[in-house]
């Protein structure tokens, strides 16, 4: 299990350096060798959010459903690892366009990262419920889940999450001039991730207010800072603004 062992801290490695396609290939080796116990639960886990990270939901989904599906093959892995599958699971039913099955994922993904005192991955999961929640306009459900994680997001960039959590917030309930001061707020220093939701805010916001100009130009940058953090979720949504603003020109001409 030594070669097997060598290629997944590789491919941990690779993904960690954003060489997806690199970390993909040492993985596909390493099941080649048929992993065993904790090692075959570590690459299952990985592949699954490799998968997800290159956009492929299909394959993302039968590798984290193959770890759920095999907690008795490494029954001690589960206290550590059924949380992170259960957020990517909901991840991956994001990009899948299908927020309701992502909520309830993100909720029981909670539920074991309270029973193990993961703070931090519990406020990850509380944020994301909270977007979600957001995009079907349930700012009660939204409001609940980021006051949750208010007292958890302790770095810097847990507390951009929550303010970018707030603003989407803001939103739904309207205030469009707080979506357009936290753009202002945020530094540009902060991570392509924060800085392509926050560019995707603003370009909602300027939609809402007809200015279709400036809801392209921050719908262009929400793709390029997605393209930059390698988060398809990010490309997706900047696209489809970008789509709903030309339709609109071309409408109004």
């Amino acid at each position: 299990m030594a070669e097997v062992g060598e290629l997944i801290t590789a491919a941990r490695q690779a993904w960690s350096d954003r060489d997806l396609w690199k970390a993909k290939g040492k993985l596909e080796a390493a099941f080649d060798l048929e992993p065993q116990g904790e090692w075959l639960a570590r690459a299952r886990l990985l592949a699954g959010v490799v998968a997800r990270e290159l956009g492929d939901t299909h394959m993302a989904l039968t590798y984290l459903h193959g770890l759920m599906s095999g907690w008795d093959m490494y029954p001690d892995s589960k206290p550590l690892m059924e949380g992170a599958c259960l957020y990517n699971l909901a991840l991956v039913r994001m990009q899948r366009r299908e927020p309701h099955e992502a909520i309830r994922l993100y909720e029981q993904a909670e539920a074991a990262f309270r029973a193990q005192g993961m703070d931090d991955y519990l406020r990850q999961a509380l944020q994301n419920r909270a977007w979600a929640l957001c995009g079907l306009g349930d700012a009660e459900g939204a409001r609940e889940a980021l006051a949750e994680a208010e007292p958890v997001a302790k770095s810097q960039e847990a507390k951009w999450q929550q303010e970018v959590g707030w603003a989407y917030l803001a939103l739904v309930d309207g205030d469009l001039d707080s979506v357009l001061e936290l753009g202002r707020s945020i530094p540009p220093e902060a991570p392509a991730l924060i800085q392509a939701q926050v560019s995707w805010l603003a370009g909602r916001a300027f939609f809402r207010m007809g200015d279709l100009v400036a809801a392209e130009r921050f719908a262009d940058l929400a793709i390029q800072w997605g393209q930059e953090s390698k988060d398809t979720r990010r490309i997706n949504d900047g696209t489809e603004l970008l789509r709903e603003c030309r339709q609109q020109r071309t409408q109004g001409a």
